[in-house]
């Protein structure tokens, strides 16, 4: 059903023009409601493992080797030690396939916060080092986000930027995109596609 629902609206966000979009309750918002339903629909589930986090002191990393970590409704419920594994399921009726055994080398932890990424100019890694800034915008920069007004040129790429990014742990992020609303909206599908659906699948 959630898988449904968020195709449903790409191919509303693929049938719309840029007008469509301005004047109707599709793309942003209904990625935004697509979220929510997901976040709702969310199994609880235990992590059972190596816990890492920092929330009494950001200078102070707290690892708890032997842990339990229950999620309910897409939030933290609560941190408890391995041995209360048992009262836990029964308090928070987790079913067995929704209980995660990690293995040796695997950990859970916090994710990573990127506050400025221009997700257009992926393609441009490691381009231009030979250049003056205004000499690489007009070389690189403004051509490639001229590009962006191509639909199909976005998908491509917005889809390689949200899988890089969640790969390397990056679970919130500032993104700069273009003026090309089809294509921002495009952008926003994709984040949360593979961002929730990376958490179901994952594991």
């Amino acid at each position: 059903m959630l898988c449904a629902y968020l195709v449903s609206t790409y191919e509303q966000i693929r049938r719309a023009t840029n007008r469509d979009l301005a004047s109707q309750p599709v793309g942003r918002a209904s990625c935004r409601s697509g979220s929510s339903a997901i976040v709702m629909a969310m199994a609880t589930r235990a992590f059972v493992g190596l816990i890492v986090h920092s929330l009494g002191n950001p200078d102070q990393l707290d690892v708890h080797e032997n842990a339990v970590l229950v999620v309910k409704d897409g939030k933290i419920a609560c941190l408890e030690p391995e041995e209360r594994l048992p009262e836990l399921i029964e308090q928070y009726q987790i079913s067995e396939a929704n209980i995660v055994k990690m293995t040796k080398g695997q950990f859970v932890m916090p994710g990573l916060v990127d506050t400025h990424l221009h997700a257009p100019q992926y393609p441009n890694v490691g381009l231009g080092y030979d250049k003056t800034l205004l000499e690489w915008l007009d070389t690189y920069t403004f051509p490639l986000e001229a590009s962006y007004s191509d639909a199909a040129f976005a998908e491509k790429v917005y889809q390689a930027v949200v899988r890089r990014t969640l790969n390397a742990g990056t679970t919130t992020a500032c993104y700069f995109a273009t003026i090309h609303s089809y294509s921002n909206d495009v952008y926003t599908f994709f984040f949360n596609f593979f961002f929730f659906f990376s958490f179901f699948f994952y594991y």
